[in-house]
């Protein structure tokens, strides 16, 4: 089923109905005719033999940016594959994009994989491999075409994003935006030849400044809490005391584990523990977290701290780092985790101590050179005696502890007896 709009806005289908496929056009009026690329469209998805539809915007009313955000829109596809006068240099890879799509937030038409190809003037084809590196290096994306316009978006990816972008720009701001938000990211060769005229989009100095703009947006972003695999990224972090603080962290708490158990993790967010751990529950309230994480841990659940929804005596150890000064106290349930832990089980719990000198001087400093980071989400203040009183009072005993950077506490409990029941 084909559906065809020109230039904007109002759709033309009288139907509401969902469909496999959209294929967003954007015209630019600068390559092949539209007729042209049509053509190569439609060609295209008779070959797939999927339900579709065909979208035309002109980049020339509004940008390109705008010309995206309305044909994301209007789009009924559970896939959204963008396409611009491109494409006819190799129609094939619509068909790639399809069967590379599984559950990716979005499938990259790729100039720089094996089997890929960039024929285009040499000053272009200089910047788009430079911008690319410094994409790469400095957004930390394992993405080799962070620029191609050729890609394959799932649309549930693209229900979260909140995209300003007004020009070409939008491409990144799309990317850095579903990686954030957990979605996996793939990449399938493209064959690309460009026009013989130059876009004014792509003009260097315009396109250049353009970008960088975007980058610094999209760099806060990307090394922001709200990123999913910023626990993971901080384990390798080119900031020394980060990768130390996590290091460190991660060495103390597999050290208090005993042998295999059955464990829960609860925030688990994209940390180095819960991917040490593949037998493990992984718990978190934040599904782009487990997003992001359940391609390496199969076993992961989406709840709270305040209502785990597990049978009682569930697991013989739990692991609660870095997420009780994140959560009001009147909702850290601890009677929760002592129902769904055994008799003689280990509870390991960490948190920073803000009786030490050394962790409110830490917050401070951290909070000046990484603003977006958690500091300001620490809404509960421990300390080691307030931790080990609220222990106590629901049945656990300490038996060991340990300091990240004599400011982070980490203690490891044993439960001795079930806690109040909870409502008493």
């Amino acid at each position: 089923m084909f559906s065809t709009q020109t230039e904007k806005p109002a759709h033309e289908s009288t139907s509401s109905a969902r469909l496999d496929l959209t294929a967003l056009v954007i015209d630019d009026r600068t390559g092949p005719p539209l007729d042209d690329v049509l053509r190569a469209v439609r060609r295209a998805l008779d070959r797939l033999a999927v339900d579709s539809e065909i979208i035309v915007y002109s980049s020339a009313v509004g940008g390109h940016g705008q010309a995206f955000r309305d044909g994301i829109a209007a789009a009924r596809g559970d896939h959204v594959v963008v396409i611009d006068d491109d494409f006819v240099s190799d129609p094939d890879v619509l068909c790639r994009l399809w069967e590379a799509r599984g559950d990716a937030g979005v499938v990259i038409g790729s100039r720089y994989v094996p089997g890929g190809s960039a024929q285009m003037p040499a000053l272009r084809r200089w910047m788009s491999r430079a911008l690319n590196a410094f994409s790469r290096r400095g957004l930390s994306l394992a993405v080799h075409d962070c620029s191609s316009a050729c890609r394959l978006y799932r649309r549930d990816a693209l229900a979260s994003v909140e995209l300003r972008a007004t020009d070409f720009d939008v491409l990144q701001e799309a990317l850095i935006q579903i990686n954030a938000d957990g979605w996996d990211i793939r990449e399938v060769p493209f064959r690309y030849r460009s026009s013989l005229r130059w876009p004014s989009h792509e003009r260097p100095l315009r396109f250049a400044w353009i970008f960088l703009r975007t980058f610094l947006r999209m760099w806060r972003l990307r090394n922001s809490a709200f990123s999913a695999d910023y626990d993971e990224r901080a384990f390798n972090s080119v900031i020394p005391l980060q990768r130390y603080w996590q290091r460190t962290r991660h060495r103390l708490i597999m050290g208090f584990l005993e042998n295999d158990t059955r464990t829960l993790d609860i925030g688990c967010g994209s940390s180095r523990i819960i991917q040490g751990l593949p037998s493990a529950v992984g718990l978190d309230i934040q599904l782009k977290k487990l997003r992001r994480i359940h391609r390496k841990t199969s076993r992961v659940v989406q709840a709270t701290i305040t209502s785990l929804p597990f049978a009682s005596g569930g697991f013989e150890t739990i692991i609660c780092s870095q997420v009780i000064e994140h959560v009001p106290r009147e909702l850290v349930d601890w009677r929760e985790m002592n129902r769904v832990l055994v008799t003689g089980g280990t509870l390991i719990v960490g948190t920073p101590d803000y009786n030490t000198i050394a962790w409110p001087l830490l917050e401070w400093a951290y909070g000046i050179v990484h603003p977006a980071g958690y500091v300001h989400e620490h809404i509960n203040h421990y300390t080691a005696a307030s931790l080990k009183a609220e222990l106590d009072a629901h049945g656990f005993a300490v038996t060991d502890r340990a300091y990240v950077g004599g400011g982070e506490l980490i203690y490891k409990a044993k439960k001795l007896r079930d806690s109040s029941p909870i409502g008493s």
